[in-house]
């Protein structure tokens, strides 16, 4: 057993070595030269970029390229990955908001790059102090999720002071337990996933006190980021992470803009009328230089947001949220963050609502504790959205384990798609 263990280790740290290398021949030099040497190898290795062609600075090059919808890869997956050794490789399965299934490839630098930029950043930012006390093998971070099919994994970061990342299943007791023991000092996941965990945390009476939250994978409401900063104490890094494109951009510590990995990453917008601009509120379109071995250009996220260029010519992202969901509601354009400092006063943090004429729908589940003042609720919103009524439900699950809130999907009249 020990043997088969020390063979896993070496086999993991032989991995992250080759990715390592890989990693610094691929994204040595400015941004320009890694995007230069990044497009040269998907023209000569990727089939479906088979025509680039460096046109002097990566925008302009980018220029030249349509939009790559999700359907164009689903519909032929395998003319998007390098011909290339695959032995390697590590596939993944993300489902994004459509259901739709997509595969995504990554090689061993990819692996590198997403298992240690963005715990390496939040930890060089803000907590080098914290990172030099930890013991090897000893768990830096600390994943937590609902979703059935993640059971606990641990997996060795041997370029963050040789700790280790471990996933904890958030509706498995002795999981629970073993995260309270390991008092990782970021514990990662996605906002509902946190709050989750507060919840059951809360139930128990037992507290933890990370360094900080670090949370991606969804939208970060504002009544997250309070409820999160009041259950743990501690700040919280927001990050913008896509199976598709990797790590796109990082907050600092309680901050709202995304910092975007300028070096690795071009963010466009596409608005409103169908331009694409390189500033302004529209669907984010992200290129990234990370995965050369499935790489995606000018991908549609389904995200939209604000896209800032800084006075250094860096990037930095505000107010990111689904395409499908709004950020006003009702005949008046309310703004949704009203809602939720009232809705989270009951509790109330995963529901749905929609608008449809002069009624509203409400659904909503909360942590067992929670007191069912539904009736309460439905007058309140009526108010605050001037329509005639509400309607509310309590249900058991609102967002199925491991997908993805949408409070304010599209749907019915009565929504006002109005950027903010």
């Amino acid at each position: 057993m020990i043997d088969q263990l020390d063979a896993e280790v070496s086999l993991e740290v032989e991995r992250a070595l080759a990715g390592l290398a890989l990693a610094q021949s691929r994204f040595a030099g400015s941004g320009e030269d890694i995007f230069r040497r990044f497009f040269a190898f998907a023209a000569s290795r990727v089939q479906a970029w088979r025509d680039l062609r460096w046109q002097g600075t990566r925008l302009a090059t980018l220029k030249s390229l349509p939009v790559l919808e999700r359907a164009d890869v689903a519909a032929n997956p395998a003319r998007f990955v390098a011909d290339e050794d695959c032995r390697h490789v590590v596939r993944r399965t993300t489902s994004g908001t459509t259901g739709a299934l997509l595969t995504i490839g990554y090689d061993v630098c990819a692996q590198h790059v997403l298992n240690t930029l963005l715990y390496a950043t939040v930890f060089e930012q803000h907590f080098p102090a914290v990172l030099a006390a930890i013991e090897p093998g000893a768990v830096s971070v600390g994943l937590v999720t609902n979703k059935p099919t993640r059971g606990s994994s641990t997996a060795l970061l041997p370029f963050i002071g040789a700790t280790t990342w471990r996933r904890f299943q958030l509706r498995n007791e002795a999981e629970l337990d073993s995260l309270v023991a390991a008092e990782p000092p970021i514990i990662y996941g996605k906002p509902m996933y946190i709050r989750e965990l507060a919840d059951r945390l809360s139930e128990r009476h037992v507290r933890v006190k990370p360094a900080c939250i670090l949370t991606s994978g969804e939208r970060l409401y504002d009544d997250d980021r309070v409820a999160i900063g009041e259950a743990f104490g501690v700040g919280i890094v927001d990050a913008l992470v896509t199976a598709e494109c990797g790590i796109v951009a990082v907050s600092r510590l309680d901050q709202p803009q995304l910092q975007v990995l300028s070096d690795l990453v071009v963010v466009e917008v596409q608005t409103e009328d169908g331009e694409i601009r390189d500033q302004g509120f529209g669907e984010l379109i992200v290129t990234s230089a990370f995965n050369w071995f499935n790489p995606f250009l000018r991908y549609r996220t389904g995200d939209v947001g604000w896209l800032h260029r800084q006075r250094d010519g860096r990037q930095a992202i505000e107010g990111v949220r689904r395409r499908k969901e709004y950020a006003q509601l009702g005949p008046l354009a309310i703004e949704t963050r009203e809602l939720e400092l009232h809705l989270v006063r009951h509790g109330i943090w995963d529901y749905r609502l929609r608008v449809v004429g002069d009624c509203a729908f409400l659904i909503w589940s909360g942590a067992v504790a929670t007191p069912d003042r539904s009736a309460e609720v439905g007058r309140l919103v009526a108010r605050l959205l001037k329509t005639a009524t509400c309607r509310v439900r309590r249900v058991a699950s609102v967002t199925r384990p491991g997908a993805k809130r949408l409070r304010y999907p599209a749907g019915g009249r009565g929504f006002a798609s109005v950027a903010t």
